[in-house]
């Protein structure tokens, strides 16, 4: 299996807390952090493609309101990095417990 070529990408971090908290997340909860687009200045509602095509982002507050989320999890400040090509996002938490259908109930898994 070959990954998908990509000229841009956004991933989206969580905090140090997040990750102290929970220890090392599954691949499969990782592709929630990677989306192959750069993102601008995007509408509420609007959706976001991430490296697990059975999965979206949604933005769930709109570019003029003084905190941006996306499926619930604010993006906490600036770009930690962005050369136009590669941005990297701070956000409050990993998505796990924000993304609908991740996961089952058979899943033996500390994630929230």
């Amino acid at each position: 299996m070959t990954s998908p070529q990509v000229s841009s990408l956004t991933v989206f971090s969580p905090s140090d807390d997040s990750s102290a908290q929970f220890g090392q997340p599954p691949l499969s909860l990782l592709q929630f952090h990677f989306s192959p687009h750069t993102l601008r200045s995007l509408p509420r509602g609007a959706k976001i493609s991430i490296m697990n095509a059975n999965h979206s982002l949604t933005v769930t507050t709109s570019p003029s309101d003084y905190q941006v989320e996306t499926n619930g999890v604010t993006i906490v400040g600036l770009p930690v990095f962005n050369d136009g090509n590669l941005v990297v996002l701070g956000i409050e938490m990993f998505f796990r417990s924000r993304v609908p259908n991740f996961g089952s109930s058979s899943e033996s898994s500390p994630w929230p």
